[in-house]
């Protein structure tokens, strides 16, 4: 795990980097004021990051649950499996997968787009994306303000809410 801090009155820049032993670990959870976090190559039944300003990187974690909140800043997910729960105030949402229909997943922004990316076509999955301001693509399907788009039987939702910004949504 990383966390950086930059305090610009005094111009001082400084990065924390924790490394865990390879073990199974119950849960990690990280709270902040102002600094980014990273996390990579993580195993662990729960994730949960909450911080005021910063971007939230998450990568090659499993998990049972992972969530993830900022006031202000992007939030990243690349390859993270379980239910995924992501909230910013300000910032752009990204994640990126190689499977998006196996669990459930929240992502919402007040002001960003949400940008979804996925190796494979979801077999068993409704999206469910609005946005206040900004347009909608599913698999290169555009609609404007909502777009609702099943495959299978549609047990896993991904619900997708920014109030302003596009949502986009598409196989890589």
């Amino acid at each position: 795990m990383k966390a950086e801090k930059k305090h610009s009155a005094e111009n001082i820049n400084f990065m924390v980097e924790i490394l865990l032993p390879v073990k199974a670990y119950v849960a990690l959870m990280a709270e902040g004021g102002n600094g980014s976090v990273q996390i990579d190559n993580l195993q662990v039944e729960k994730v949960e990051i909450n911080i005021d300003n910063g971007v939230v990187t998450l990568k090659s974690i499993t998990a049972a649950e992972v969530s993830a909140e900022t006031k202000n800043g992007q939030l990243l997910f690349a390859d993270v499996s379980g239910t995924i729960r992501g909230r910013t105030g300000n910032g752009q949402i990204r994640l990126s997968a190689e499977r998006i229909d196996r669990w459930p997943i929240n992502l919402s922004t007040g002001n960003g787009n949400i940008l979804v990316y996925t190796a494979r076509m979801p077999a068993n999955a409704t999206i469910d994306a609005q946005s206040g301001i900004g347009n909608i693509i599913i698999f290169a399907s555009r609609s404007s303000r909502t777009g609702k788009w099943t495959d299978g039987n549609g047990e896993n939702l991904i619900l997708l809410r920014t109030g302003n910004g596009s949502i986009k949504v598409e196989r890589r």
